[in-house]
């Protein structure tokens, strides 16, 4: 596996750049990502559909934030296998209420919450081992019709070339 793809569903254009500009940051020795970009829900559905390991990322504001949570709920029944991150607007909760926003996100589906486009190093930390996950289990299944001596023959790190 070369790498994640990452859904981006937003309207404005914060998010996208700064997640590209981290991840060319941090990415030496990482795999090649690619970042494919959308405005609507049903599109970052519909792409997801196409590429159901992904990574979603989604903006919630004031405006989406009921969608976010329903489609968040419904995203992680129809593709287990991919992980969604919400980005969230500082102005959508006010300081006393920001808790319970991320904890309703969480609890919806979300693996990670990010508040700005300057702090996603969790969000790229989800991605290396979301890409990790993903690769050990395409090569598991390379394996799954060899017999137990070819499998540990081919986890040798000495094999011959």
């Amino acid at each position: 596996m070369n790498g994640t793809t990452w859904i981006i569903c937003e309207r404005g254009g914060r998010w996208t750049p700064a997640l590209r500009l981290a991840l060319e940051r941090r990415g030496s020795g990482r795999p090649r990502w690619r970042i494919r970009e959308v405005r609507q829900l049903a599109e970052l559905t519909a792409e997801l559909a196409a590429r159901p390991a992904a990574i979603a990322a989604m903006e919630v504001h004031r405006g989406n934030l009921a969608d976010a949570l329903h489609w968040l709920a419904s995203a992680t029944r129809e593709f287990p296998a991919a992980r969604c991150v919400a980005f969230v607007d500082r102005g959508l909760a006010g300081e006393r209420h920001w808790a319970h926003v991320c904890d309703a996100l969480r609890e919806a589906g979300a693996s990670e919450v990010a508040d700005s486009p300057r702090r996603l190093h969790t969000v790229l930390e989800l991605g290396w081992r979301h890409s990790a996950a993903i690769a050990s289990q395409f090569a598991a299944r390379k394996t799954d019709n060899l017999s137990l001596a070819e499998q540990a023959w081919t986890a040798l790190p000495w094999q011959d070339a």
